[in-house]
């Protein structure tokens, strides 16, 4: 099964291929966060629980980063 990051990536790929997109597959916890969007423009959210997307809405605002996110049931 194609990981969530690398399919969205895929489809936005297709739709603009003017844009560098870079998905990550990586367990997010609080010490790997702020390594892991210092260097990003934008930020899209597909993650599945409150605690990641509260750590991630820390961090980028923490850094000022743009943030996209959306869920589905």
């Amino acid at each position: 099964m194609l990981p969530k990051a690398v399919a969205a990536a895929n489809k936005l790929r297709l739709i603009n291929s003017e844009v560098q997109i870079t998905p990550i597959v990586e367990d997010v916890d609080s010490s790997n966060i702020l390594e892991l969007i210092r260097d990003v423009d934008i930020m899209i959210d597909a993650t599945d629980n409150l605690e990641t997307r509260f750590l991630i809405n820390d961090a980028r605002h923490k850094l000022r980063k743009l943030w996209i996110y959306g869920a589905v049931i």
